[in-house]
């Protein structure tokens, strides 16, 4: 009876952590959401990532005592499974932002990577001598 006791506060307990899991996806999406193109990502983004790790290592955990309990099979949670599931949704969700919003820091430093070459091939900023290399000729 008290093994029973304890792979039910275990079972409860680990629900709770992927309810926790489940709010800070929803976090993230929300700052998603929020942020413009031409922001950084707000710090609260990491603070939550950091979150989630944890939480995830405490399920790990948690995991590892229920498997030394009982079998899993024997453990049927509909609800459990919607979280998890909804988790896995909003992290793809994630993840595809994450990538364009890579893809557009990454345009805006090869912006800056020309730009800083044509002044310097115009105005010999790092050179040492005022020699250019471009003339701009009219006709």
């Amino acid at each position: 009876m008290d093994n029973l006791k304890s792979v039910s506060s275990l079972l409860a307990e680990r629900k709770g952590l992927y309810g926790k899991l489940l709010q800070c996806s929803r976090a993230q999406l929300g700052l998603f959401e929020r942020l413009r193109s031409e922001e950084e990502l707000p710090v609260e983004f990491l603070e939550l990532q950091d979150q989630w790790e944890s939480t995830a290592s405490d399920i790990n955990k948690i995991q590892k005592r229920l498997e030394e309990t009982v079998q899993e099979k024997d453990i049927q949670d509909s609800e459990l499974v919607e979280v998890m599931q909804e988790c896995i949704e909003n992290m793809s969700l994630l993840q595809q932002k994450l990538a364009s919003y890579k893809e557009s820091l990454g345009g805006d430093f090869q912006n800056i990577r020309d730009q800083r070459t044509l002044m310097n091939a115009y105005y010999g900023i790092t050179r040492k001598t005022p020699i250019s290399f471009y003339f701009d000729e009219k006709n």
